[in-house]
């Protein structure tokens, strides 16, 4: 039997932090992000089809609409911490984000400044017990409400995603991207603003347009062109819905200086105007 569970009541800070202890669950799924933190016990973990054996230390995360559920040994429960969030908590730009892995590359846990491949299924161990830590400071956070708390809660999210995914990246910090690539990103990353073309990054690098159009493409999946438009659009929003700047001077601000091509670009992107996306998600 599948069952969704909406935690969130209209008006909270869409994140929630609770202790629980249970047994077996039925198969169900989440309109949220739930990041599972396993404190006792020992329980089979099937999620989306793939059984794991999940003990003290473990954590992964769930996406939405991803069916999971658990198994314990007879008579035995399990104690875990759910931290459930929704991704426009990071952000009001990621509100239609429904996976884990659409919410790495934004601006405020970008790693490395390159595309994160993120597997899915990962189940995390936390060796020294500092991801726990944040959880369990979280939770306090969130039952005491100070002043301030939702932005601590965030910051702290925002830890745990960047340690996790360190655990996940080469130990030496390197990439399996080609060097050059690695510097077209960081450029478009710095200076997505500016008139920014595969030509002159080619003759900086000194590589020719071509090979250097056809490098990236293979490693990153999209064009220079095409992922350089995803940057500039992402950050439009984040201006639309972060500041009172007027359309025409956030096109120029993020590297359009016709504001025609720009809402082609964000309608293209986004499905919509910058106006109806504004005033959508305000």
């Amino acid at each position: 039997m599948e069952k969704h569970f909406f935690p969130f009541e209209q008006n909270t800070e869409d994140i929630l932090v609770r202790l629980y202890r249970h047994g077996n669950t039925d198969a169900h799924t989440h309109e949220f992000l739930e990041l599972v933190y396993i404190v006792e016990g020992q329980a089979s973990h099937t999620l989306n089809g793939q059984c794991s054996i999940v003990t003290p230390g473990n954590y992964f995360i769930v996406d939405y609409a991803s069916r999971h559920q658990y198994k314990t040994p007879p008579g035995k429960e399990i104690v875990l911490y759910n931290l459930l969030f929704t991704p426009r908590f990071i952000d009001r730009t990621l509100a239609s984000c429904h996976r884990f892995d659409q919410i790495l590359d934004h601006y405020l846990i970008r790693f490395q400044n390159i595309p994160i491949q993120f597997p899915q299924n990962t189940i995390f161990f936390d060796e020294d017990g500092s991801i726990l830590q944040l959880i369990q400071h979280m939770e306090k956070e969130g039952n005491e409400q100070k002043p301030g708390f939702a932005e601590l809660l965030r910051c702290s999210l925002i830890e745990i995603i960047i340690q996790s995914l360190r655990k996940i990246s080469p130990s030496d910090g390197s990439t399996r991207l080609h060097p050059c690539v690695c510097a077209v990103l960081d450029q478009i990353n710095r200076n997505y603003m500016t008139n920014l073309t595969l030509t002159a990054l080619s003759q900086e690098l000194h590589y020719s347009p071509a090979y250097l159009s056809r490098l990236f493409t293979a490693e990153t999946g999209e064009s220079f062109h095409n992922f350089l438009r995803k940057k500039r659009i992402e950050n439009s929003c984040r201006l639309l819905l972060n500041t009172h700047k007027q359309v025409q001077e956030i096109a120029q601000l993020v590297g359009y200086a016709d504001l025609k091509t720009f809402q082609s670009a964000f309608k293209q992107i986004m499905h919509t105007t910058p106006k109806a996306y504004q005033k959508q998600n305000h």
